[in-house]
Formats: structure tokens, C-alpha cells, sequence
């Protein structure tokens, strides 16, 4: 990995940390400390972090969102790729770290320590990436539009037999 590619990717991971424990924030905030630290939050987060990707897609190129902007445009600037080409890591990223995201013995009655622990973790999760790939942008061209663009989905598991198992496979 080149030296630009080692200050974007670690651009990429700052951002997709900030994004997940914000989604941990919110739901710790609007469902409580229970649900958080069920691991349910993710399920009960998903319509609204499919909602916020998918305006992060349209804020890209219309540059209605400060931050957006000045993320987004510390990123290309290191490497000239398409900013939509930069949101797709961060959401693969995102949700890579939402499922296996552990945080049930981090989740306490103080809002501070808890998000300091989570994002920790989170911090942890999204640097697992494997390294050794190349970040490269794509050579099609993107068609801009206001239609959603993600639909995201976690994968499904269910307690058989006390194991848990993807319902794809029973």
C-alpha cells in the first residue's frame, strides 16, 4: 500500500469510526442502554442508517452538507477517485464493523465512558481491514441521482441448539 493510499485509508477509518459510534449514540440516546447493549440496536438502527447512506450519496455531489463536504473532500484530494467510490468503503466498512460489533459489557449508565469504550472497539473493528489490499476507485462512470442507492441489510442468525446459525443455512 502506497503512502497516499495509507493517509486515505486512514481518512476512511476516522470517518467510519465517527459514523458507527454515532449510530451507537443515537441509539443509546433515543432507545436506552438496554437495547443498545442488547446487540438489537443495529436491527432497530438499520432503516435509519440505510436512510443516512443514502442522503450521504446525494450530499456527496450536491454539497449541501459542510461536513460531508470537507470529509469527502479531504479524501479525494489525496487520491483523485470519485467521492461516491468513498462512501462505498465507508459503508462497507460501517457495516462490516456493525456485525461484529460486541459491545454488551461496555454499554453502562454513563453516556461518556460508554462512548469512549465503544468507539475504542469501533476503532479496533474498522482497522482489521486487510492492509495489504489496494484502494482503488472503479472506471465506470456514476450516474447521480436522488433515488436510494443503498439498501442494506445485517445478516440473520437465530439460537439452534445454542449455536448461533445463519437462517440461510438451516
Amino acid at each position: 500500500m502506497s503512502a497516499q493510499q495509507k493517509e486515505l485509508f486512514a481518512l476512511l477509518c476516522e470517518y467510519t469510526t465517527n459514523t458507527v459510534v454515532d449510530f451507537v449514540s443515537i441509539s443509546y440516546k433515543k432507545y436506552g442502554l438496554e437495547v443498545t447493549a442488547s446487540g438489537d440496536f443495529v436491527s432497530r438502527m438499520l432503516p435509519f442508517i440505510n436512510e443516512y447512506f443514502n442522503q450521504c450519496a446525494i450530499w456527496v455531489y450536491s454539497r449541501e452538507d459542510e461536513y460531508i463536504n470537507k470529509k469527502f473532500d479531504e479524501m479525494v484530494a489525496i487520491i483523485k477517485y470519485d467521492p461516491i467510490d468513498m462512501l462505498d468503503y465507508v459503508v462497507l466498512m460501517s457495516m462490516a464493523a456493525l456485525n461484529e460489533l460486541d459491545i454488551k459489557d461496555v454499554v453502562t449508565k454513563d453516556y461518556e465512558l460508554t462512548i469512549a469504550a465503544v468507539r475504542v472497539h469501533v476503532q479496533s473493528l474498522v482497522k482489521r481491514v486487510d492492509k495489504s489490499h489496494e484502494l482503488t476507485g472503479c472506471n465506470h462512470v456514476h450516474v447521480r441521482s436522488d433515488e436510494p442507492k443503498y439498501d442494506l441489510v445485517m445478516q440473520k442468525y437465530i439460537d439452534y441448539k445454542g449455536e448461533p446459525v445463519k437462517l440461510n443455512t438451516l
